[in-house]
Formats: structure tokens, sequence, C-alpha cells
């Protein structure tokens, strides 16, 4: 890292601090992932700032997601990088051919399985990841759009979980604007990804068509009010979340499905009740589309009896307060 005085750095640099004064754990290791872009430059160089003033204990991971011939070339760059700081560098390759699905989606969760591994292997407290505001606002946008409900609008947060992985952003709130300004205080050279220019992804057609045309037509910029939104929509879904553990106990599970009975307790309020569903969904990794979701609460409110509504290769089953729903569909 090149000295610098900065005034944007200086800034990242004092928020940062302060984001580890409040959730880091004086000691513990701690892991940031660097692909090579501006931000994760941004963050890495940050770190490396505070290292020693702190005691910060940092591993270093990279992923070589091998969609552009330099990317080993890239890999081994930044593995010289770590070296020169003296920290520990660790590298995963994905091989893309072999994920099914969604490329962007399975590239993510092999993300996520190295960084866990990496941190349970190294004891580490969390993984640091160098998301900004702009992300947030793009992953909002495309959650409205895809039409997801208010308590799911959010989108990532400063501190979260997956599964025992704790992920840490402390970047969430500073735009790529500042981010860019800081590295060039820096004097550092970010990678270039191509990727980043192919609009066969989204996630480039909503940071280069879609949000800038959202800015035009409306004459100032959406970030801020996407971040906001975020914020709202995480409130709600805590909020809601512990109105609805009062009902946990009319929840049970069985090897075939789900059972929710509401006969005793009485029907909470539809928004809780669609909130506690959806949930349960998730949990079990069921299909419950809108649809059927609201024909369900219609049917409980109704007190309907022995109404059945079959999604895919599941049942879901609604006899007046009590809703089940099945994989086994040989038993109805």
């Amino acid at each position: 890292m090149r000295k610098t005085a900065g005034s944007k750095f200086n800034f990242l640099k004092r928020a940062i601090e302060k984001f580890l004064a409040v959730q880091w754990r004086s000691g513990a290791p701690l892991l940031v992932a660097v692909s090579g872009g501006s931000d994760s430059l941004c963050l890495f160089n940050i770190l490396l700032s505070l290292r020693e003033r702190l005691g910060l204990d940092l591993h270093v991971a990279h992923v070589d997601h091998g969609w552009r011939e330099e990317s080993g070339r890239e890999s081994e760059a930044l593995r010289l990088l770590a070296g020169a700081a003296s920290l520990p560098f660790h590298c995963k390759k994905i091989d893309s051919s072999s994920l099914i699905g969604n490329l962007e989606d399975g590239c993510r969760n092999e993300r996520l399985t190295f960084f866990a591994e990496l941190v349970e292997a190294h004891a580490c407290q969390a993984v640091l990841l160098a998301h900004h505001a702009d992300d947030l606002a793009e992953t909002v946008l495309k959650r409205l759009l895809e039409g997801a409900s208010l308590p799911l609008l959010s989108g990532m947060e400063e501190v979260s979980q997956h599964g025992k992985l704790a992920l840490w952003r402390p970047l969430l709130r500073v735009r790529k604007a500042e981010l860019t300004t800081c590295l060039q205080e820096m004097g550092e050279q970010p990678f270039e990804d191509s990727t980043n220019q192919d609009p066969s992804f989204l996630r480039v057609r909503l940071r280069q068509q879609i949000l800038p045309l959202l800015v035009q037509s409306f004459g100032k910029e959406v970030t801020e009010p996407l971040c906001r939104l975020s914020k709202a929509s995480a409130e709600l879904r805590c909020y809601l979340d512990e109105k609805t553990a009062s009902y946990n106990h009319c929840v049970s599970y069985t090897p075939d499905g789900v059972v929710i009975d509401f006969s005793k307790t009485g029907l909470p309020h539809r928004v809780e009740a669609r909130h506690l569903l959806r949930s349960i969904a998730k949990k079990q990794q069921f299909v419950l589309t809108h649809a059927i979701l609201e024909n369900i609460l219609s049917h409980l409110e109704k007190g309907s009896a022995h109404k059945k509504f079959y999604i895919a290769n599941q049942l879901c089953y609604v006899d007046r307060y009590r809703v089940t729903i099945s994989l086994r569909l040989d038993r109805w």
C-alpha cells in the first residue's frame, strides 16, 4: 500500500475503525475478501493501515471465477500483494461449467461456502466484504421489480449471518464514487473485470441502464431512497419476527412437512400470518407462491374446511384454522 493523507482515505479509515470498535472481538482473526476491484482494494488497504495499531490478525481470501483469461494472473498478483504484507492468502478457483442454474447465484454460493470453510479453519470472527451503497440500491431495486414482499425488500446489511458465517460490510453506507476517489488518493490501480461491462448479466443492466434511466427520468438520485427502503424493510422484518414469535408453539414439524394450528390461539393479524407462513416456507424450502399464500390466508379467515392447493410436488391443505404443507401427496 502506498502512503496517503487523502481526505477520503482518512474519512473511510475512521469509519472502518468505528465499525471494528463495535463489532470486532479484539485479537480474533478476520478474513477479508479481495477480488482485486476498486472496492475490495480500498477495504484491504484501509485494514492494512489499521493492522499495526489495532493488532489485526488478517487473512486474505480470493475467488477466481475463471470467467476471464487474465483471472489467473490476477490471482497471482493478489497472492504477491498479500505476501508483501506477510498475510496468509487463500485462493479458490471455481469451475463454472459444473454449476447448475443461475451462474451468478451459483458462484455466490461457492464463494460463501469457501469463506465459511476458511472462517472455521482459522477461527476467524467474520469475513469482511466490500459491498457499498450502490450495490445495496441495486439489490433492493432488483427485489422490488421481482415482486418481493415488503419485509423481504431489504438487501444486504452491515452485519448479518449466512448459516454460521458472520458477514461484515463496513462500507455499506459508502457510495461507489467515494471508494473510487479513495483508491485514486492511494495511487492504486484495480483490476478491470470485463464482466462488469457485460449486459448479459442482470446486475450490469441494472447498473448501466436501468438505474441511470431512473435518475434521468426522476431528475434526482435514487440510490439513497432505495437504501432507506432497505433499512425500513429490515426493521419491518425484525418487528414481524418478534410479533410472530408468540405463535411458534402453533407450528409442528414432521418428516413429511409442517402443520400450523391456530385453532387454540386464534388467527394473528393477516400481515403477521403472511409473514409467519412465508418464514416457515423459506425454512422448510417449500414453494409458496403469492397466489397460493393469499388463498390460504383467505380460507383461514373464513374458517373454510378441507381446502387443497397443489403446486409442483407439494400440497397445501387448509381445514378451518389449521394449515398443513406436505410433500407426501400419497397421504392425501
